[in-house]
């Protein structure tokens, strides 16, 4: 779940969609974060049923988390055989007495030594943050713009500033105080 993850523990939105850090492609260093037996893995499994133990053999491994499974992912499951034994599979076992599985991604991205990725994530984010405090629809809303004049106010706005200070629009607004900003903004809507 999203508001669980490394970046963001508040937000309800996918702010950080865009950014992902891939953490390994390695199997045997991803079996052993997972705690897997990797020679088990290497080997191949015969029986769909030997795949389900090596799962729930993780000690990440929580199943309740498949228990809490909603309407639209019911729906998909269906299509999925494989994963529907797997369901089914999990009904037979009994709980592993695994501790709760809680935010991993911190844990995760220590272990494949990530952290700079992380960081530069983090850093991106901030400065998103400050640009859309300094620079947002609502600005221009206060002056009455609307629907497709807002939109087309706003591009010609960022055209103008672009052209005048010579850089990307998003550089202007993070480099200017918010008076600078504001003063451009008067300027331009009185025009």
């Amino acid at each position: 779940m999203f508001a669980n993850t490394v970046l963001n523990t508040t937000s309800t939105t996918n702010d950080c969609l865009p950014y992902k850090i891939n953490l390994s492609q390695d199997p045997e260093k991803i079996c052993e974060f997972l705690n897997l037996d990797y020679q088990l893995y290497n080997q191949g499994f015969e029986r769909t049923i030997d795949i389900f133990k090596l799962i729930c053999s993780s000690s990440f491994f929580k199943k309740e988390m498949f228990s809490e499974l909603n309407r639209a992912y019911k729906k998909r499951e269906k299509l999925r055989p494989m994963f529907q034994e797997f369901l089914d599979y999990l009904q037979l076992e009994n709980d592993h007495g695994l501790a709760p599985i809680q935010n991993l991604q911190l844990q995760a991205i220590n272990f494949f030594d990530k952290q700079d990725e992380l960081i530069t994530i983090k850093l991106k984010l901030e400065r998103e943050t400050i640009i859309k405090s300094k620079f947002n629809a609502s600005m221009f809303m206060k002056y009455g713009f609307t629907g497709k004049k807002l939109g087309e106010a706003i591009a010609v706005f960022k055209k103008q500033m672009e052209e005048k200070y010579k850089k990307d629009f998003n550089e202007f607004v993070y480099d200017s105080s918010n008076d600078i900003i504001q003063q451009e903004l008067t300027n331009y809507v009185a025009d």
